[in-house]
C-alpha cells in the first residue's frame, strides 16, 4: 500500500523562525506506518509552496505518482486537497485505495494580504471536474474542523456532501490543523482502507 500525502498552501518554507517548517501530524503519520509494515508513506514536497499554481502542483503529482490503483491512498491538506482533486480528475483511473481530506476547501475566507487573494483566486474560480470524481465518492473522506479560520464549514461542507465524498466529518476545534500533533482520525481511515483491501 503506497500512501502520498500532499501538503498545505506554505508549508516547508520558513514560518515562525523554523526551516521547513510543516504541521507535525505531517511526520505522525509517517511514524504510524514504519518500513517493515510494507505500507509507505511518501510527505511529498510541492513546488513554490508560498505561492502553488494548479499546473505546477498537478504536474508535479503526475511526476511523483504515474501510477494509480486500489493500492494507492492520498491524504491532502488545505490546498493540497484541491491539486489531489484536480489530478484524479485529469488522470480518470478506474480506482484508488483511497483519499482523506484535512481541511479540504472550495471557498476561502479571511485571506491576510491581497497576494495571498490572488493566489487564492485561481484554485477557487477554475473548475473542478466533479463528474469524473463522482466514481470515487465511496472511496473519499473529508475532516473539516468547525473552527477553521479560513474554511467557511457550511458551504464547504455542503459543497463536498453533494459533489465529492460520502463521508464528511466535521470535528471541533482543530482551528485550520496546522499546529495540530496527531490525527488518529485519519490513522482510523486509512487502518479500513487496508483492511478492506485485504478481505
Amino acid at each position: 500500500m503506497r500512501i502520498y500525502l500532499v501538503h498545505s498552501w506554505d508549508a516547508y518554507t520558513t514560518q515562525h523562525g523554523i526551516d521547513d517548517w510543516h504541521p507535525p501530524w505531517y511526520d505522525w503519520i509517517e511514524m504510524q506506518y514504519p518500513k517493515d509494515s510494507g505500507i509507505t508513506v511518501t510527505n511529498l514536497r510541492m513546488p513554490n509552496s508560498s505561492a502553488p499554481e494548479i499546473d505546477a502542483w498537478v504536474s508535479a503529482l503526475e511526476y511523483y505518482i504515474p501510477k494509480i490503483d486500489e493500492n494507492t491512498i492520498f491524504i491532502g491538506h488545505s490546498i493540497g486537497c484541491q491539486a489531489i482533486m484536480r489530478y484524479l480528475a485529469k488522470k480518470n483511473p478506474q480506482t484508488i485505495g483511497g483519499a482523506i481530506f484535512v481541511a479540504g476547501w472550495f471557498e476561502l475566507t479571511n485571506l491576510e494580504t491581497p497576494e495571498a487573494e490572488y493566489i487564492a483566486k485561481p484554485w477557487i474560480e477554475t473548475p473542478i471536474d466533479f463528474t469524473t470524481l463522482a466514481k470515487f465518492r465511496k472511496d473519499i473522506h473529508v475532516i473539516i474542523s468547525d473552527d477553521d479560520q479560513f474554511v467557511p464549514l457550511d458551504p464547504n461542507q455542503n459543497l463536498f456532501k453533494k459533489y465529492i465524498s460520502d463521508d464528511v466529518i466535521t470535528v471541533d476545534v482543530k482551528s485550520h490543523f496546522d499546529n495540530v500533533s496527531s490525527l488518529p482520525i485519519v490513522k482510523e481511515i486509512i487502518d479500513k482502507i487496508i483492511q478492506s483491501h485485504q478481505q
